[in-house]
């Protein structure tokens, strides 16, 4: 069934978009509904893949792309609530150039002249990085952290694009911002096994600034 839908997803000749706006907000959703009970890292992982699939169809037009982006903004949150994003405590290569492309979805969001739209979209990078953390990293064990977040090359280049939102006309845009750079600041920056007293000095101005 993964198969099939995402096949239906793929651009090709076929510009049929009422079938992939079917298969991505009906029968996907549907889908992991009914997997739930057998539902582990393997088969989330071809989720993510699906998502990330949706977020490349060449829809009919912009407004309708803008429309159906959000539409999968939404998608993503489920996904969350639901507990469908089960990850391995030890990250690979391909996990983690999914959640490169996870989080590439949100980057033109972060650019949008909507309040809501920038706000949301960094509500959901927030959630999924929150989630990345208590699956994955282990505060407890210094080397299984580390090994984790060297994998996580996703991460310098989020913080790129999150950075500049700290300096956004709303409010609630700044503050999601900068939501996101404190989880980012207190759970994913790579310590060593014995930190001179710079990189203590420089690992708390980060958290301060924040």
């Amino acid at each position: 069934m993964t198969r099939v839908l995402y096949g239906t997803m793929m651009n090709g000749s076929s510009k049929n978009h009422k079938v992939k706006q079917l298969s991505v907000f009906t029968i996907f959703p549907q889908v992991v509904n009914q997997s739930q009970s057998f539902l582990n890292p393997l088969i989330s992982k071809s989720f993510l893949k699906m998502l990330v699939r949706s977020a490349k169809i060449e829809w009919s037009s912009a407004k309708e792309g803008q429309k159906c982006i959000m539409q999968l903004v939404n998608l993503l949150n489920d996904f969350i609530k639901i507990d469908a994003l089960k990850l391995y405590n030890v990250i690979d290569d391909e996990t983690s150039k999914i959640l490169q492309d996870i989080f590439r979805i949100f980057y033109p969001l972060y650019k949008n002249a909507s309040e809501q739209i920038k706000k949301e979209s960094l509500r959901t990078t927030f959630i999924y990085l929150s989630q990345i953390a208590k699956q994955i990293l282990t505060p407890s064990n210094i080397d299984i952290t580390n090994a984790a977040l060297v994998k996580m090359e996703f991460l310098s280049e989020l913080t790129e694009k999150v950075l500049p939102l700290c300096k956004d006309y709303w409010d609630s845009v700044r503050e999601s911002a900068c939501a996101v750079l404190v989880v980012l600041s207190k759970c994913f920056i790579y310590v060593p096994d014995q930190p001179t007293a710079e990189q203590k000095d420089l690992m708390q101005m980060i958290q301060a600034s924040i």
